[in-house]
C-alpha cells in the first residue's frame, strides 16, 4: 500500500511496515501506477516534435510571473527594501529526464514534467540610513537592481484527441512550483546609489 504524506511520523511508521511505502508527492504515487513504457515513448516523441514547443511553454511560464506576486530580498550594508518590477524568462530547458505519467486512457495522456529556467528579475531597491540627529531611519535614495535567478517549474501536460492527426497539447503550471522568492545578491549601498 502506498501512503502519500510529508509527515515524519508517517514516514517512520511506513519504514517499519513491510506492507506500506511512503511517497512525499501525489504525482509520484500516481506515476507508480501509470508508467506504461510504450505510452511514455510515444509522449516523448510527440513532446519533442511539437512545433514551437519551447516558445509555447515559455509563454505559459511567463504568464505566471506577470503579477509579480513573489518576494525579493537583497543583502546590503544599508537598510534596503526591495520590490519586484519585472521578471522575464530568458531561457528554458526542455528535457525528458524527469517525466511522470499520472493518467492515461484511450483519448488522453497526462504527464508532469520539470522545466528548469533562467529568469531575469529587476527590482527597485529603496535605501535607508540612520539620521543621527533623530536616531531614525531616513530615506536616502533608490536604485534598480537586475539579477538572474534559476528556477524549476513543474508543468502538467495533457495530450488529448489522441486519435486525431494532430492531438491537442495543453499546459498547466503547478501552483506549488511557481516562483515565490528571489535573492538579489549582496551589494554595497554606495555602489547602488551610484549605479543610476
Amino acid at each position: 500500500m502506498i501512503v502519500v504524506s510529508n509527515d515524519t511520523a508517517w514516514r517512520e511508521f511506513c519504514e517499519r511496515s513491510p506492507n506500506l511505502y511512503c511517497m512525499s508527492e501525489l504525482r509520484e504515487a500516481l506515476a507508480a501506477f501509470n508508467q506504461d513504457v510504450e505510452l511514455l515513448e510515444a509522449f516523448i516523441e510527440r513532446f519533442n516534435s511539437e512545433p514551437n514547443l519551447s516558445a509555447k511553454i515559455q509563454a505559459v511560464l511567463q504568464e505566471t510571473l506577470s503579477a509579480l506576486d513573489f518576494e525579493v530580498s537583497i543583502k546590503c550594508d544599508l537598510v534596503a527594501l526591495a520590490v519586484p518590477e519585472a521578471a522575464d524568462i530568458t531561457s528554458i530547458e526542455l528535457y525528458t529526464g524527469d517525466i511522470a505519467m499520472i493518467s492515461s486512457d484511450e483519448d488522453e495522456l497526462v504527464f508532469v514534467v520539470e522545466i528548469p529556467t533562467q529568469i531575469d528579475v529587476r527590482a527597485a531597491v529603496y535605501l535607508y540610513g540612520r539620521d543621527y540627529d533623530t536616531n531614525e531611519q531616513t530615506f536616502i535614495g533608490s536604485a534598480t537592481v537586475p539579477w538572474n535567478v534559476e528556477h524549476t517549474f513543474e508543468v502538467t501536460i495533457s495530450l488529448s484527441n489522441l486519435r486525431a492527426e494532430n492531438p491537442t497539447m495543453q499546459f498547466a503550471v503547478s501552483p506549488d512550483h511557481r516562483l515565490e522568492y528571489a535573492f538579489l545578491g549582496e551589494h554595497s549601498g554606495v555602489d547602488l546609489l551610484n549605479s543610476d
